[in-house]
Order: C-alpha cells, then structure tokens, then sequence
C-alpha cells in the first residue's frame, strides 16, 4: 500500500510503503526508515529474514502472523 507524503529523492521508488506507522521508502540511491536514512553507496551488506508462524485454533480460521527483519 503506496503511502502518501512529499516524494523523496533519488527517482523512482522501488519500494515505497508503511510498515506499522512508519514509512520505509527505497529507491536506487537511498533506503529511508522513518526519519532515518542512508544512501546506496555506504551500504556494505544487507541482509534480511523472514518468519510467519500460524496459529490454529479450533472452530476458527488459521491466523498467520508474519516477521521481517532487515539488517
């Protein structure tokens, strides 16, 4: 879901989205979280994982709850 907000630099966005109530925003110069931001060029690594555990509960639909964590 695009989020709305004054656009930020580096062209077009490749990710561009609210995680919670904070924006994270990705484009080919820079990665902004919130009020953090980095350019591309001082990225060494990134790494990222993901988790989605369900939970099932009789009589009722099974509930997934997924986890993301990026370094």
């Amino acid at each position: 879901m695009p989020s709305a907000g004054p656009p930020q630099p580096g062209g077009v966005p490749v990710l561009d989205t609210t995680l919670g109530w904070t924006r994270l925003h990705a484009d080919p110069q820079v990665i902004t979280y919130g009020r953090k931001s980095i350019t591309l060029d001082q990225v060494e690594w990134v790494s990222y994982s993901s988790i989605q555990v369900a939970e099932k509960r009789f009589l009722f639909p099974t509930f997934y709850d997924n986890r993301w964590d990026f370094q």
